[in-house]
Formats: C-alpha cells, structure tokens, sequence
C-alpha cells in the first residue's frame, strides 16, 4: 500500500487563491480516502496469515492520524503478518545527521507495548524507535532501519527482544555514542552500520562480542575504537572508515583486523588502506580482497602490506574513485620519499613466493598513469597462476577529445598487453 501524499504543494500559491483552496481540499479528500482504504483493508484480513505488507507514505504531524497509523500497526502485528515494511517518508527534505529537525514531526509508535508471534522481517524508515513499546517478538529474524532515531537502549537491548535475531542492519540512524557497547554474546549473522549519527562531538565506540557473526559492514567516519570479539566465523568484513581522521585509529584497525584475522572475504576503504603500512598477522584464510583507492601514493605500502598477508589470495579487485582523492586522502606527518613509479620493483623482494593463488584480478576505473601502470606490472610479472585480469577503463573526463582519449587507450592498452606475465595462461581484457 503505497500512498504519497502531498504535504505542501499548495503552500507556494497566493493565500487567498481559489486555486489553492481547489487543491488543499482535494489532497485532504484524497488523504482521508487513503485512511479508509487501509482501515477496510486491514479489518477485511484480520487474523488472516499475510505474507507481505508494505506501507509507505509521506507522514506529517498536521494530517492528526498519528493514533490512527499506530492502530493500524497493531492490527497488523495481529495478523499472522511475516514481512513488515513501514516508511513514513518519500523524500528527505532534512539534514541526515538530526532527524529531530524535521519540520513535519518525525512519527514515533505510541500506546504499546506491541507484540508479533510471526513476524519475521521488520523494516522501518524515517521514524522514531523506542523500545520500550515492543514487547518479545519471537520469530523476528531480520531487522533493517533506515532514518531512525533510536531514542534509547542499546544493540543488546535489540537482541534480547528478538532471541532469533540473525540480521541487523542500520543505514542512516541517529544513535547515542554507547549503542553498541554490549557486555553478553551477540547472535547475530550478518550487521551492518551505514553511516549512523550521534548528536555529539563525542566519537561512536563498539564492544561486543558475536560468535556466531558471518557478516560485519561499518560505514562511518565518527569509529574511534571498535573491538568485537568471538568473530572466528565471521566470512565477509567490509569496512569503509572515512575522515576526519584521529591518529590513534591506525593502531584500533589493526588491531580489529587482528581479531578477524580468520575472514575470507575482506572490503576496505581507501583510508583503511592508507594506514596500513604494517600487520602483525597474516590472513591465511582470505581469498578475495577488494580496495577502493583514489590512486594517491599514500596507498601504496597498504596495498604492498595486505597483499603479503594474504599468501592465498585468489581474488583481487581494485575500484578507483579518482575524483575524490581530495576528500580520501590521509595527510600523514610522515614524509613518503619514495618514488611511486620504482615502488613496486622495490617491493619484489617480498614477494618471491606470495602470490602463487592468485588467479583473477579486476580493476576499474584504470587511468593508465604513474600509480596503476606499474602495479599491473607488478601483479602479472608476479601472479604465478594468474587466469584473468580485467582493467575497465575510466570514463574520459580529463579534458581529452574523443580522439585523444581513444589514442590515450589504445597507446595504455598495448603497453600492457606486451608486458612480461608469470602466468602462460594469463590473458589481459580490457572495457
């Protein structure tokens, strides 16, 4: 049940305009047809087993149905209802980091406690989450929110609600810094934290223990210490840690990487890279590495430092973003005195056995300049099993004409396909 209902259209006509009266009258007869449709609807399959329901429309506190919707919910939650997906919003009109400043009011469920003896996935964007209005939902395996503010509680909290909780997944939410600090085990499969706020100067902290984890995503720029214990299950860690920068977060990364030392899949962000001149651990179990770079020299002894602790390393992909180097770049104190274009053939020497898995590497956003040339070298002259490497070149936004690029292109394209391979199977494709 999908329903955007317009809150301020009409507001930019004259005060006195016909028109405009025309128009708010007919938005109100549509909004109030809208809440008897889903009244009727809902009493029509109460207590009938629903497989899916979705409602979505623009909330705003003036439309006064706020104890109308919470009814609606609770006849929902009595249905034998399995997947739930409540957003209160269609478009953002507001700054991501302070839902409270929302002009049209932010709806929060009122009058609970509510319970769901079936429900087994739960989505809710654009709202207010308390938690003391839900009581034990016993079957709920998934949790995914988007725009909400968590007014209290914590990711144990969450949990202990849900004994059966396998996903938990937050994009955009407005948390308090201790949200995630949790003395008890974590059953929890798969989570991920998509670049939450806090109203604070204060940095968000991580402490928790999950045995059972298979999947972590942290997508944020405000993580000064994350510590999550008892991961040795854990298959994919995808970590995305943006500016601004604290000096002593090179030292808690790796010390995390440490701790997931048993990972087979592993995703970092361009920062994450650039401070990673040293590991005290090697990952024997990964098998695929992705890095997205900005193809500043800083990345360089990351790169070279992951790829001689991942001896079994069967794939690797490289995104490069450019244009953003600005905003990715680390300003480190260090001077970096070497010369990006001999790095490479100066590392060799750390590599005489490593890279003997490697069989697929992908590179996109190829520019064909002092960073990525020399390190396509490196990996074919390198890659003993090497099957693939794929390069997709950048889309031509340097200034070129058409002509030039294509020259650009071609000219990159033969240099490297007439380079020096390990591999007598190694074939070279270039997008």
């Amino acid at each position: 049940m999908d329903r955007n209902i317009p809150c301020s259209m009409c507001d930019e006509l004259p005060h006195h305009s016909k028109f405009r009266h025309c128009i708010r009258h007919s938005l109100e007869g549509r909004r109030q047809q809208f809440v008897e449709f889903v009244d009727r609807t809902l009493l029509l399959h109460s207590g009938d087993t629903i497989d899916f329901l979705r409602l979505t429309f623009d909330y705003n506190i003036k439309y006064g149905y706020t104890s109308r919707i919470c009814t609606w919910i609770r006849l929902i939650l009595m249905s034998n209802i399995r997947v739930l997906e409540l957003s209160f919003a269609q478009n953002i009109k507001f700054p991501l980091n302070d839902l409270k400043s929302n002009e049209s009011g932010t709806f929060e469920l009122s009058n609970g406690p509510y319970v769901s003896e079936s429900l087994k996935i739960l989505t809710l964007n654009f709202c207010k989450f308390k938690l003391a209005n839900f009581k034990v939902f016993r079957s709920l395996r998934r949790i995914v929110l988007k725009q909400v503010l968590l007014l209290e509680g914590s990711i144990g909290d969450i949990v202990s609600k849900c004994p059966l909780l396998e996903d938990f997944h937050l994009f955009f939410c407005n948390i308090h810094r201790r949200y995630f600090l949790y003395e008890g085990d974590l059953q929890l499969k798969n989570l991920s934290i998509r670049r939450c706020t806090i109203n604070t100067q204060f940095d968000i902290r991580v402490n928790f223990s999950a045995p059972r984890l298979l999947s972590l995503v942290i997508e944020e720029e405000k993580f000064r210490c994350f510590t999550i214990n008892k991961v040795s299950h854990v298959n994919y860690v995808g970590l995305f840690i943006e500016p601004p920068f604290i000096s002593d977060r090179g030292d808690a990364l790796r010390a995390f990487l440490l701790d997931v030392r048993h990972v087979k899949s592993l995703e970092l962000s361009s920062w994450c890279v650039q401070i990673m001149k040293s590991l005290c651990t090697s990952f024997f179990n990964l098998k695929h590495l992705r890095l997205h770079l900005v193809l500043t020299k800083q990345e360089l002894p990351g790169i070279s430092c992951l790829l001689s602790s991942c001896p079994y390393l069967e794939t690797l992909a490289l995104e490069v973003d450019f244009f953003n180097e600005q905003n990715w770049v680390f300003r480190t104190p260090v001077s970096l005195s070497f010369d990006e274009e001999q790095f490479w053939k100066s590392e060799s020497l750390r590599f005489v056995s490593l890279l003997n898995f490697l069989k697929t590497v992908d590179i996109d956003g190829f520019v064909g300049g002092n960073f990525d040339i020399p390190l396509v070298e490196f990996l074919l002259e390198k890659s003993m099993v090497l099957e693939c490497m794929t390069i997709n070149c950048k889309s031509n936004n340097s200034g070129m004409s058409s002509e030039e690029y294509s020259h650009f292109i071609e000219t990159t394209s033969k240099k490297v396909l007439h380079m020096q391979r390990a591999s007598s199977q190694a074939r070279v494709e270039f997008f």
